[in-house]
């Protein structure tokens, strides 16, 4: 999963590797964007790219018993984020919760 996948880089590395990859965006402009960069690399059919707040739809995910091998965290750091609607000021916060949200998703998880 990509958490904040923005334009697409990091998904479609990872399904250029991967059967499957869930990439979330908040922005649907950059979403549209990812599923043409993937189109023009081959694997569109490999990712599900979900619009929508990374802290939301991991938990909607989780709650549907959904559960994924890893999680990629690259949130654009900056004012309004991206990838979550809660607003710069609450950094470490947004970075707690979406390590809570994360590890609801994965059998096994490390972070540095």
């Amino acid at each position: 999963m990509d958490a904040f996948c923005g334009p697409g880089g990091n998904a479609i590395q990872l399904a250029l590797h991967s059967p499957h990859v869930i990439a979330i965006d908040l922005d649907a402009r950059k979403l549209d964007l990812a599923a043409h960069n993937a189109e023009v690399y081959g694997v569109r059919d490999r990712i599900e790219f979900i619009h929508g707040d990374a802290l939301h739809v991991m938990s909607m995910l989780s709650a549907q018993g959904r559960k994924v091998d890893s999680v990629l965290l690259s949130p654009p750091w900056y004012v309004g984020w991206g990838g979550c609607s809660c607003g710069h000021g609450n950094l470490v916060l947004q970075a707690e919760q979406c390590m809570h949200a994360c590890f609801t998703m994965v059998s096994a998880a490390c972070y540095a």
